[in-house]
Formats: structure tokens, sequence, C-alpha cells
């Protein structure tokens, strides 16, 4: 694809003389730009990168958001017309960008975060080889920037990502990524990435951009505690954000801040948007089920039947299945089943997640599954009423026994009784490390981050490796991953 290709769509009205001498330049105006895009404006943001390219042709930054606005509507609405465009302009901006300005800390910069959009944009739609390739050469392109230019603020955030990207990969990919010198560097993705925010404060659009990946840092190192923290002491004028707005509800809700999270989402416009964004729908869904709303099942229909994408299908079928079971609905709890098998895909963890739960083979009593629900939500008293309505007898079949027992550890911990909660999972484990299901492996993890918070750490250690010696493959991945994630602290804290 020439540009020539570009010239012929009607992006831009210009002679390729013009584009040998072009420089980057992150004005204001771009930066504006990037609020726009991020705040799903992507029509509006392209008609501005437009006009601006009148203004300034030989403004490359503006070729770089271009591409982003395009990258963040193939995220959220998924096209196979519009990745194949998106292939082609790529090539053209870098026939453009290529060997011009390469003196500048925003060459490589810019290089490497295109190619990593192009890599992340090629594994969405299944093109994993080449997807990879790209996401190695904006690595390398990063380490490069980096030795060139290492106080250079863009460099923060792209090896914060990176490290973000190879510290919660599966480890069989992270291996292969080792064999070919693409590994994390010791930093912290989030200190990195609050780095990038300091060079970026008072660039409006950038700002909001730092404060997103942030965010999305928190949600994947399994501490959505501190990232529900950090989103919390914004200042205010962010949250006119839609992402920002949407993170915020986001990170509430797996803070166990449901109120916090509907509060949130009852004040979101999902109309004002330029592009649709069916997850809102999904996690809404999740929210109001963790109230025991009936009307959840109302949006995960919508999610299901609306998105053109093909993940989290397989978690909203499970979800509506767990909403026929608390009707009593049999039948259709076990056809919703079945959907959670057939539909979607498994490349997302929630919907292997889904997957866990269905292999698991268990039907949860409503009662407990009533009170898992209010638990994730962090409606503690109230579930531990429901616990209590709950006729616990050794009679009782195994899973409901060992179930009852952790979400008793869990209501306990929430509220802030970690000596009932230690010994209810003590009795899991003891009930459960040699059954099949997930519930002892979950005990041991959160045995070891009590212990943890108390600095005990050997016996934190301890937990955290019965963790992983109780870990099946068939389990949920974010418990491996938190046990894992527990002995890198602890390790790191006994060399101190």
């Amino acid at each position: 694809m020439k540009v020539k290709t570009i010239l012929f769509s009607g992006l831009f009205a210009l002679s390729h003389s013009v584009y040998s001498q072009g420089i980057y330049q992150p004005t204001q105006v771009c930066c504006d730009i990037t609020d726009e895009i991020l705040n799903l404006n992507v029509i509006s943001a392209k008609n501005n990168i437009r006009g601006q390219l009148r203004k300034t042709p030989d403004n490359f930054y503006l070729y770089y958001l271009d591409q982003y606005a395009d990258f963040i509507n193939l995220l959220i609405a998924p096209n196979e017309n519009k990745f194949r465009r998106f292939k082609d302009n790529y090539s053209a901006y870098r026939e453009i960008m290529d060997d011009n300005d390469n003196d500048s800390p925003y060459y490589y910069f810019i290089k490497s975060t295109m190619q990593l959009q192009m890599g992340l944009v090629k594994l969405k739609f299944g093109d994993y080889i080449t997807g990879i390739n790209h996401v190695f050469r904006a690595y390398r392109n990063t380490r490069k920037n980096t030795e060139k230019f290492p106080d250079f603020y863009g460099n923060k955030k792209m090896n914060g990502l990176f490290n973000l990207i190879l510290t919660n990969i599966p480890p069989f990919i992270r291996n292969v990524a080792k064999v070919f010198g693409v590994k994390p560097s010791n930093q912290n993705p989030i200190d990195l990435l609050e780095q990038y925010k300091t060079g970026v404060t008072g660039k409006k659009g950038l700002k909001v951009e730092a404060d997103i990946f942030i965010t999305l840092a928190y949600l994947l190192e399994k501490e959505p505690d501190k990232g529900f923290l950090h989103i919390s002491s914004l200042d205010p004028a962010e949250y006119n954000n839609f992402l920002v707005k949407y993170f915020y509800g986001n990170l509430a809700y797996h803070a166990r801040e449901n109120e916090k999270a509907l509060k949130v989402f009852r004040t979101i416009d999902i109309n004002r948007t330029e592009v649709p964004f069916y997850p809102y729908y999904f996690l809404y869904g999740k929210i109001l089920m963790n109230k025991l709303d009936p009307h959840a099942s109302d949006y995960f229909v919508k999610f299901i039947s609306e998105t053109n994408g093909i993940d989290y299908l397989k978690q909203a079928h499970l979800y509506l299945a767990y909403g026929y079971l608390l009707k009593g609905e049999k039948e259709k709890y076990e056809i919703e089943l079945t959907l959670v098998k057939k539909t979607g895909s498994d490349k997302t963890e929630r919907d292997r997640d889904a997957l866990c739960d269905l292999k698991s083979g268990y039907t949860p009593d409503t009662t407990l599954l009533q009170a898992s629900f209010l638990e994730k939500g962090g409606y503690f008293t109230e579930a531990s009423v429901k616990l209590s309505h709950y006729n616990f007898s050794h009679q009782q079949p195994v899973p409901d026994k060992l179930n009852y027992m952790l979400l008793n550890g869990n209501v306990a911990l929430g509220l802030h009784d970690t000596i009932s909660a230690t010994g209810y999972y003590k009795e899991t484990i003891a009930i459960g490390e040699k059954e099949k299901y997930f519930f002892a492996c979950n005990a041991a993890l959160n045995l070891g981050m009590i212990y943890e918070s108390r600095g005990d750490l050997i016996t934190a250690r301890s937990y955290y490796d019965l963790c992983k010696d109780l870990y099946d493959s068939g389990y949920y991945e974010s418990i491996i991953d938190k046990a894992e994630k527990g002995l890198a602290r602890i390790e790191a804290g006994l060399k101190k």
C-alpha cells in the first residue's frame, strides 16, 4: 500500500514532496485530539487530524494519531474491513515516516508504538506469527531508543507497557519470548508509567492516557484495591473522559466497591460515544448481578445480541445461566451452559474462567450462589446473612461444603475478622486439598496474602507454595498468577 492509496482515500490532499522533511510535534492540539480519541469521539478526532494536516502537513505526530484512533476503534469494535484498511494505512504511514527525523527521540518512540499497536491488532484477529513479530520489533526499537535517550518520557511509557505485557502473558509464551531476547526489565511497570505521567504533566490528553494505562496496569497486576485508590485521586476534570469513567467503575467493581461502581455507571451516557462500546453492557450486568438485581440479565442479553466480537461471550452466557438458576429455571440454565461451551472463544481470561466453571460440573446451591455474588460486590453483611440461612451439614455434597467454607472465609476477611477467616480457609484446605475443585487452592492463596499482610513472610511463602502445589490447569488463572506474584514479593522482601 503506497502513499498514493492514502491520497486516493481522501485522507491527505497533499503532494508527496511535502513529507520529506517532517518532524514530530506533540502540540497542544495533538494532546486535545488524544483526549478525543480516549473519549471515544473517534470520528471527531479523525476530522480534526485532517484539518491539522492541512495546516501542518509536516507534523508526523498526526499520522500516529490517525492510526491511534483506528487502533482504539478496532479494539472495541472489531471489523474485518477496518482491519484490512488499518494494515494498509500502517504500511503507508511507515513509508512516509521511515528514515525521516530519525535523530529525534520521537522517531523510535512513535515507530515502536505503531508497531505494538499493529502487533496487538493482528493478535486480536488471529494473525499470531506476524503479530508477535511486530510486538518483538516494537520491543527492540524501544530498547534502542532507551539506550539513545534514557531520560525521554516516551520510553517510560513503552518500557512500562512491555514490562506489563511480558509479566502477564502465559509462561510458555514468556519462555519463547526470552529465547528471542525479549524479557521484562527489573523495573516495576506501574512505577514506569507513573514516570511517564510525570513527563506529560501539563499535556491534558497525554496525562489522561497515562492514567488509563496505570489503571490497566493495576487490573493486570491483580491489584484492584491500589488501582481504585489511584483512580479515586485523579483531577475531577479527568472523570469527564469516557474511558477514565469506565475504568473507574471497572476498578470499583474489582475492588469490591460495587455501590461506587454502580453510582459511576449510572452517570455514563453510552449513547454519546461515536463508536459502540459493548463492554459497558457486559460490566454493567456484572455490577447489577452483585446486587442480585434481576435486571442484570437484560444487560447480558444486550451485550450478546449487539457485540460484533467474540470476547466475553462465554462469561456472559455463564452469568445468564446463573441468573436462570437463581430464578429456579433449571432448563434455561442448562441451555445457557451449552452456549458457554459453543459460543465465543477462550482468548480472554474471563472466558477461560467461564470454561473452568463449566468443566467443574458443579451446580452451586442457590443460597451459596447469592452469597458469592454479594461477597464479590463487597456486601459482606448481606452475604453473611445469606450464609447463616444455609443449612450446612457434613452430608452436603463436597463442593457445596467447600464453597460454604471458602465463602465464610472471604466474608470474614471482608469484615476484617482475619482470625475467623484463617480458620475457615484452613478447614477448606483440610477438607478439599485432595478434591478436584479449586476451593482449597484459593484458600491457600488467601492465607498467603493474610500472612504476608501480617509480615510473616515465611508462613506466607509456605501457603503460596501450597497454592501452587494444589493448582490444576483447569482452575482460575488468577489464582496461580496471584500466588506467583506473591512469591516474587516474598523473595524480594526476604532479600532486604
